[in-house]
């Protein structure tokens, strides 16, 4: 099953990269299809990033060095995964973690068996084809 962390920041000191790497290497043994983290800062705005790679490779990628060059400073809050794919391709970023749909990041460790009969009953709209985005979607509707 997947990975999933998370850092809550109290005080000035920032969040910093050196603490989300040992976060998402000690994670990688849960899932190595995919990595991702979501950032939030005090004002509620959030940035996601995410790649079909493993947290290793994710890590060293100059677009995750930038991401956490321009976020980490004000971030307050932060998700992290590491995906064990069990359903829908992790080569279709859209299917990976956090889960986001310009409101809501979520991620999650599991499988949800019931997703389809959920989105149906429920009628919402859905984003990807795993199960977790279901979570997404009663969060975002609520």
């Amino acid at each position: 099953m997947c990975g999933i962390g998370g850092v809550r920041k109290f005080g000035d000191e920032p969040i910093t990269r050196d603490e989300i790497h040992l976060l998402m290497q000690m994670l990688e043994r849960r899932g190595n299809d995919a990595s991702g983290i979501a950032v939030m800062n005090a004002a509620g705005e959030i940035a996601i990033l995410k790649s079909p790679v493993p947290a290793w490779q994710f890590l060293q990628d100059d677009e995750f060095i930038k991401f956490s060059e321009e976020y980490l400073p004000s971030t307050e809050i932060v998700l992290i995964h590491t995906r064990f794919a069990t359903q829908g391709s992790p080569f279709k970023n859209e299917y990976n973690h956090p889960m986001f749909d310009g409101e809501t990041a979520v991620v999650h460790n599991g499988m949800i068996s019931n997703d389809d009969w959920l989105f149906n009953q429920l009628k919402l709209d859905r984003k990807a084809e795993t199960d977790s985005d279901i979570i997404r979607a009663i969060i975002t509707e609520n």
